[in-house]
């Protein structure tokens, strides 16, 4: 079965290839949450004994991933802070959070959320575009070069916001670095104790 994918954008699947490949030196399991998973992208990168846990809000791809994947544990749900408390997982070594921030109303209280589910060296890995992106992707979306998905983003983000989030939602960032020409952002958080 061939595993296509929620990207529409010519670009959009490299894109993705790119994005997934810069979050595997920060993974650690055993246990791994992937939010915003789509048709399990990220799965064929990971080790074999990675316990691996999707989140997916779209139906069709939930579908679609645990065809792919049916040894694989998904969720059919949007994640937000209202719906975190819906996972049922073993404590989280690493949160996956590739192109999810800024789909997101309340990032902040989605993050501290996410606490719970998190073991005690538990991190979270984000990509999310930088704001200095949004005129190029809304001019890739109308070439569809890029995501049509890029419409249903809520803001995006600069270094300096994402360090306010995790301050406030009580994470420390001890990895950031921007990506595909400066577009986006990498974050690698971890719980303040």
């Amino acid at each position: 079965m061939k595993n296509d994918n929620q990207l529409n954008g010519l670009l959009s699947p490299l894109m993705q290839r790119i994005r997934i490949k810069k979050t595997l030196p920060f993974l650690r399991g055993p246990n791994v949450l992937d939010i915003g998973s789509s048709n399990g992208e990220l799965i064929p990168y990971l080790p074999a004994d990675i316990n691996y846990f999707g989140v997916e809000g779209d139906s069709a791809y939930y579908e679609k991933a645990k065809a792919l994947f049916p040894d694989r544990t998904f969720f059919n749900f949007y994640i937000d802070y209202t719906t975190v408390d819906k996972l049922v997982v073993p404590p989280i070594d690493t949160v996956v959070m590739a192109a999810v921030l800024e789909h997101l109303d309340n990032p902040e209280n989605t993050l501290i959320a996410l606490k719970a589910h998190l073991a005690p060296r538990g991190r979270i890995i984000i990509t999310t575009p930088n704001k200095t992106a949004e005129k190029i992707l809304r001019w890739g979306a109308k070439w569809r070069l890029f995501s049509s998905e890029r419409d249903e983003h809520k803001r995006n983000f600069s270094k300096k916001d994402l360090y306010n989030i995790a301050s406030s939602a009580g994470y420390k960032i001890f990895f950031y670095a921007r990506f595909e020409f400066g577009l986006n952002n990498l974050a690698v958080m971890k719980k303040n104790d």
